[in-house]
């Protein structure tokens, strides 16, 4: 195993993980040698610098000969037991693991009171905490499996009453699974096209619709997965938001980071109209998510997307400063791949909004001097907004200064970008030729002199029907301005 595998595990651990690696190996039981623990203690030195495979050989077996064949052993051996100890950590700290392990032992051991009592126990425990996602509904379906197929069990269980109870859990497991990646199918749905039929939706959306509220994390995904395919109002929207946030106590975190990520979703959708309330519903949602410890997924990251919409929608609604402070706390959780094109759209995004919210078109250039140029192979998520939030910006400055030339030329590269995109879905591109089309009929309006409000009002007829069409808001609110700037 080459070295920088090892060294690539020992750089996982904190100061605190690297004593308590010293103290697992030197338990007995863990099957350590005195050369592993040499080899993990010169490695694991804070500041050491570069070590030859000589020395470190030294190290480990003092005077014999250097043998490549046997430190090559011994660095896979040594990395074997920290990955023992990462999973000796984590076993720990799930019940759920420690108690699948604690019956598979039991099992294979001739007390069966024992086997029946752990799962007992563990059952009572599970219907105690109070959680109802898939880890509730997969552990539970796996213990009452384990307990009827024990063949004690036989004798006790003439009317399969714990088969049929394993095969509920199980339904249950997969329609919240199902329901959940069918939800996050859709919102992807919306830029990037996808293949492939889906056969369980009718199934798993209606699935024990007869029995309301006696399942609360499957009833949430169910009332989302519709409310994000139905295209359903605000009324709908404010019913389903109500109910999700009442079950968010019965979801792992898991669960809950996916439904304020589906909820916000669609209440993005209806912001995008204009309209406030869903626009503070957006804010109120990713904050509620912050402010809950759920933002930062299980690998240590957040979503790059979920960040942005975090920044956009605290920015639109005049938050310029937490939106800042979040930007510059939090960036270090983003994938570091990404963070570069995050933050720039972030910092943009903001001095837009800072822009528009202050009239001062400073801001404007400001927002510009981050999103210029665009990053080469960036996604087609954040090239959608960059170029139409600069697009935006220097419309801005073209009516407080007359400089035509940038939005010209940002024009003609986004319909370039658009005609040559081979990703993007359909319906995503359709959303933006149209934002392109009411774009440029709104500058020539802007560009004829002595217009008058009847053509703005002909403008208003013409493109704000358009459907489906993408910042429909921002349009209509330069198509005002534009009027009340006319006399007649």
């Amino acid at each position: 195993m080459p070295r920088n595998t090892l060294d690539s595990m020992i750089r996982l651990l904190g100061k605190a993980e690297i004593a308590e690696v010293s103290t697992f190996l030197a338990c007995p039981l863990h099957g350590a040698k005195p050369e592993h623990i040499a080899c993990f203690k010169l490695l694991s030195q804070p500041s050491r610098k570069e070590i030859s495979d000589e020395a470190l050989f030294a190290h480990a077996f003092g005077d014999e000969p250097y043998d490549d064949g046997k430190l090559r052993r011994l660095k896979s051996e040594t990395c074997r037991l920290l990955e023992d100890y990462l999973v000796l950590k984590e076993l720990k700290k799930s019940p759920r693991l420690r108690s699948e392990l604690l019956v598979g032992a039991l099992a294979r051991k001739d007390e069966y009171h024992l086997f029946k009592e752990a799962i007992g126990k563990r059952l009572r425990k599970l219907e105690e905490a109070g959680e109802r996602g898939q880890a509730f509904h997969a552990e539970a379906a796996f213990l009452y499996q384990s307990l009827y197929h024990h063949p004690e069990t036989d004798a006790l269980d003439k009317d399969n009453r714990l088969l049929q109870k394993a095969i509920e859990h199980l339904e249950h497991q997969f329609a919240i699974a199902y329901l959940q990646n069918a939800g996050e199918n859709l919102v992807r749905q919306r830029v990037i096209d996808a293949t492939g039929q889906l056969y369980f939706l009718e199934a798993t959306s209606r699935f024990e619709e007869k029995q309301p509220g006696k399942f609360p994390v499957l009833q949430s995904f169910q009332a989302l997965f519709r409310l994000l395919n139905d295209q359903d109002g605000l009324g709908s929207f404010e019913e389903v938001r109500s109910l999700v946030l009442n079950h968010l106590q019965h979801m792992a975190v898991s669960e809950q980071q996916m439904a304020l990520k589906l909820l916000s979703s669609k209440a993005i959708r209806f912001s995008a109209t204009g309209a406030a309330s869903p626009s503070r519903w957006v804010f109120e949602l990713y904050r509620t998510s912050f402010e809950m410890g759920l933002s930062v997924g299980s690998n240590g990251k957040i979503p790059p997307n979920h960040f942005l919409n975090m920044v956009i929608s605290a920015a639109k609604l005049g938050e310029y400063d937490w939106a800042l402070e979040f930007l510059q706390r939090q960036k270090r959780y983003l994938p570091v791949a990404e963070r570069e094109m995050v933050e720039r759209l972030s910092f943009g995004s903001i001095y837009f909004q800072r822009g528009m919210g202050t009239g001062q078109h400073s801001h404007y250039r400001t927002a510009l001097q981050h999103l210029e140029p665009m990053p080469q192979r960036s996604h087609e998520i954040y090239n959608l907004r960059a170029r139409s939030l600069s697009l935006r910006a220097c419309y801005e400055l073209f009516r407080h200064d007359g400089e035509l030339e940038p939005v010209e030329r940002q024009l003609k590269n986004f319909d370039r970008y658009l005609h040559g995109n081979t990703t993007i879905s359909k319906s995503k591109k359709e959303e933006y030729r149209n934002f392109l089309k009411g774009f440029r009929a709104l500058l020539k309006l802007a560009l004829t002199p002595g217009q008058s409000k009847s053509a703005v009002d002909a403008f208003i007829s013409n493109y704000m029907g358009l459907e489906p069409i993408a910042l429909k808001d921002w349009l209509k609110e330069k198509t005002e301005e534009l009027k009340a700037s006319l006399r007649h």
